[in-house]
């Protein structure tokens, strides 16, 4: 008899949203999940990731969820000092921009939107001390699905198009999060001048700084 490994069912969307909510209003330790089996930047994702959602997260040109073409966030909210309302804690940064890949696609079928057509938003309010020092006592608040619609689609597609002219044109090093609107450019890396934060491109001899594509 087949057993599923998942406490949910992976090609359906509203069997992981369901499995979702059952996160709201709690934190990972009142599901017995804890840090120690966990490292590295990003802590808190792996542990809704892998400890929560059981997914094997070496793969990270597909999405999360592949069988349910469901791609997972994990983004913290936070408090406004001056508003007292809730705001985004940062951008969200949805996946990494191959310059070689981008050069030859086109905006139908990108991948892009193939990725992230589809987003699992699993929202924590954001600690700083609590982030840093025991990340299994964040709270979440309710998860939700975002699917673009035609207008969003609409938006990014102009931006899209930016980064992918700057590639053919071999500026992808003089690529800004300030030439797009809505869809940016985020660089991505270790920082510190560290040589892993750049990358070929396919029409110069210039290395590029390694960008994700962010919202």
């Amino acid at each position: 008899i087949y057993m599923n490994p998942f406490p949910y069912d992976k090609k359906s969307k509203k069997s992981i949203l369901s499995y979702a909510k059952k996160l709201t209003d709690k934190s990972l330790s009142d599901l017995g999940i804890n840090q120690d089996k966990f490292e590295g930047k990003g802590k808190l994702g792996l542990m809704v990731e892998k400890g929560y959602f059981c997914l094997d997260s070496g793969n990270k040109a597909e999405q999360d969820f592949r069988d349910a073409e469901l791609e997972l966030k994990v983004t913290g909210i936070k408090i406004d000092n001056k508003t007292k309302k809730y705001k985004a804690k940062e951008r969200l940064v949805c996946s990494m921009i191959n310059y070689y890949k981008i050069s030859k696609e086109e905006w139908d079928g990108n991948s892009f939107i193939e990725k992230c057509k589809n987003i699992l938003f699993v929202f924590y309010l954001y600690e700083e001390k609590k982030y840093k020092n025991n990340p299994e006592e964040i709270r979440f608040f309710e998860p939700m699905i975002f699917t673009f619609d035609c207008f969003q689609k609409n938006l990014i597609k102009k931006d899209w198009k930016i980064i992918k002219q700057k590639v053919l044109d071999g500026k992808a090093h003089e690529l800004s999060e300030g030439n797009t609107d809505y869809l940016g450019a985020a660089t991505k890396g270790m920082g510190g001048g560290s040589g892993k934060d750049f990358t070929r491109q396919p029409y110069s001899n210039c290395k590029a700084k390694r960008r994700a594509y962010s919202l």
